[in-house]
């Protein structure tokens, strides 16, 4: 899947082109490519008490930093105002971007399975949801601690 970001500013250095632009959370996550970890100038993704409450600032519909892709010229497309980029590696942001994913991993989890059958699950606390749903969650890379 081709990522569609909206160029909202550009600047040029040397041979290449900066570009700032806006993309949907879903749509980011949805073309992360498979193998979007493996960026060997990242480090690897490790505990962050700060980044397990990205849940809280994407329910809000708070603010999220930039997250700094590179992009390779023969990717990417550019039409008109908006950017096609085929593949793409994240500079900045993988931690952010890892949670990111396994939150809408979780979502996508908890909307896809029956739920009904297990009760009043609603009305449980993470800890217990958790519990319950234990190996699936590990999965997914979700767990007690994306609150």
């Amino acid at each position: 899947m081709t990522l569609l970001a909206e160029i909202l500013d550009e600047r040029n250095e040397e041979s290449t082109t900066c570009f700032l632009a806006k993309v949907t959370l879903e749509s980011y996550i949805d073309s992360l490519p498979s193998a979007y970890q493996s960026y060997d100038v990242q480090r690897e993704v490790v505990a962050n008490v700060y980044l397990d409450h990205l849940v809280n600032t994407v329910l809000e519909k708070r603010h999220i930093p930039p997250i700094v892709l590179v992009v390779d010229s023969k990717d990417f497309k550019r039409r008109g105002n908006h950017l096609d980029i085929r593949t793409f590696k994240i500079l900045d942001g993988l931690q952010r971007t890892f949670r990111l994913k396994t939150i809408r991993d979780t979502i996508h989890y908890a909307v896809s399975t029956d739920l009904d059958q297990v009760g009043e699950y609603l009305a449980w606390n993470r800890f217990k949801f958790s519990r319950y749903f234990s190996a699936e969650l590990r999965e997914i890379d979700s767990n007690v601690e994306l609150h």
